[in-house]
């Protein structure tokens, strides 16, 4: 198992892709935003900004990071998110998950950002990481309906 930067077209392309945003999309459906649908081709129009971490096992893609690098309009410094994170179920025992966030880190770091910013959602296990390694919580994200 590994875990190297590919480009849009490559991620959709790879083995395995279909897959894991399958997965991705039911981990994700609420009842507040409804089901997910995920336009990854839409990812594109974010052109050289947004670079993604995988994981590759057995020749399949099983994991992402989506990272999206933007000029910040509030702080002298880009501003770096994980716009998708999402590693199946069956690969996250190890050290994977772990990977897929430094790589991450990585590329915002090569960006020339301090930091980087990601979503957790409330008692999942990417919170109980994110508490463990002592990452700052910055804030809550709500849905607001309208």
């Amino acid at each position: 198992m590994h875990v190297k930067v590919l480009s849009t077209q490559e991620v959709m392309s790879y083995p395995g892709f279909d897959e894991l945003i399958e997965e991705y999309s039911r981990a994700f459906d609420n009842s507040q935003t409804g089901s997910v649908k995920v336009d990854w081709k839409a990812y594109e129009d974010f052109g050289d900004n947004l670079k993604t971490a995988a994981v590759i096992a057995e020749g399949k893609i099983v994991g992402i990071a989506a990272v999206l690098t933007q000029r910040s309009r509030h702080y002298d410094m880009p501003v770096v998110t994980i716009e998708a994170l999402y590693l199946r179920r069956a690969y996250r025992k190890g050290t994977a998950g772990l990977r897929l966030l430094w790589a991450a880190s990585d590329i915002a770091r090569d960006s020339g950002a301090k930091g980087l910013a990601l979503c957790a959602p409330p008692e999942s296990e990417l919170e109980r990481l994110c508490i463990a390694k002592g990452y700052a919580d910055l804030r809550h994200v709500y849905w607001v309906p309208v």
